[in-house]
């Protein structure tokens, strides 16, 4: 059951809200491009009151700020947004569910075509697992209009998003969130070229961790030059194409098809010969690896996040693996969306 709903109200008279999975003022500004310390809109709380649906909505309406006085219009659009989402006692002690605005077709279409993605090709792992080839994003995604995730270099990554919102806007347009057979694939890849070990040669020196010595305090940009030629950003793979932050920068959500359930949750232990653990060539800790948890750890209901973030030092790697609550939004988390070879990811904006 939902304890309070918070939304926001611009002068215009638009109602905004998360989507379902939060209560807090500051991320509803932030996800709607406001900044958190925006005080040009009111914000409010509202829980349903005795007697809903039939007493009055504005009953139930907590003030949270209230920075100019809302005319009669302004109600007006406050009590349709309350009814529309909650319009029985049923709707509001179902709990929270996942709300996201349907994405413009035209626009959605638009934003893809502008998205770099990259090809990789076809991989069999050291374990067996063959990977079949994929078109992934170029850069971590950065958070377009309509909240479409896309991939160019001169956005920053679209970071405090969860893993259940990371894996719905991927698909809400057609593409899906990157799978633990696939991270696996690019990392293997990019530990097999020499132009990514420091030393020039595979197994020279150690691979490039990308953003991860706390030059920066924040991710960046797809475009930015890191001062320190220690923290390249930039992988090449065996077909020549480049991508960027596999490591560093900003960790990424990642659906675990190794070892997790039907939503990519972790849902058992780690095996000794799990393709997450035995896929990388070096042991954890070293020669650019990152850091990777033992056979046997468990960490069932968490969901993965590969790569490493801006300050992670010797943890980053492009092998890095950790968990995190999938409910949680973290500013050191994004994630990297991808498409099957097969599909023209044009298209697939479902009308």
């Amino acid at each position: 059951m939902c304890n309070r709903h918070s939304f926001i109200l611009t002068r215009a008279g638009k109602v905004l809200d998360g989507i379902g999975i939060t209560d807090s003022h500051t991320e509803i500004r932030e996800l709607h491009g406001l900044k958190h310390t925006d005080d040009t809109v009111n914000a409010y709380e509202w829980q349903p009151p005795k007697g809903w649906p039939e007493t009055d909505w504005l009953a139930g309406l907590t003030k949270d700020t209230e920075v100019f006085t809302p005319k009669a219009s302004h109600l007006k659009a406050m009590e349709r947004h309350v009814k529309k989402i909650y319009p029985t006692m049923a709707a509001w002690e179902a709990g929270d569910v996942m709300r996201l605005p349907k994405p413009d077709i035209d626009m959605a279409q638009k934003m893809i075509a502008s998205s770099e993605f990259v090809t990789v090709p076809e991989t069999t792992l050291p374990s067996g697992l063959i990977v079949p080839s994929f078109r992934v994003g170029k850069y971590v995604a950065s958070k377009g209009p309509d909240m479409i995730p896309v991939s160019i270099a001169s956005e920053k990554p679209w970071s405090k998003v969860s893993y259940h919102m990371a894996t719905a806007v991927c698909s809400s347009i057609g593409l899906n969130l990157i799978r633990e057979s696939q991270a696996l694939a690019i990392a293997y890849d990019i530990s097999q070229q020499d132009i990514n070990w420091t030393g020039g040669k595979v197994g020279e020196g150690k691979i490039y961790q990308g953003i991860h010595q706390g030059s920066v305090n924040e991710a960046m940009a797809g475009n930015y030059e890191p001062k320190s030629s220690e923290d390249r950003r930039w992988y090449q793979l065996s077909n020549g194409e480049r991508i960027y932050d596999f490591a560093g920068n900003i960790y990424t959500w990642v659906f675990d098809d190794i070892q997790g359930d039907e939503k990519g949750i972790v849902a058992n232990k780690f095996s000794k010969d799990s393709p997450s653990i035995s896929t990388a060539p070096y042991p954890s800790m070293t020669k650019g690896m990152g850091w990777r948890p033992d056979a046997g750890s468990n960490w069932s209901g968490y969901a993965l996040v590969r790569g490493g973030c801006w300050l992670s030092e010797s943890y980053a790697g492009v092998f890095a693996l950790s968990s995190g609550s999938p409910g949680i939004r973290d500013g050191n988390v994004g994630f990297r969306c991808t498409t099957q070879m097969d599909s023209d990811h044009g298209s697939q904006v479902a009308a």
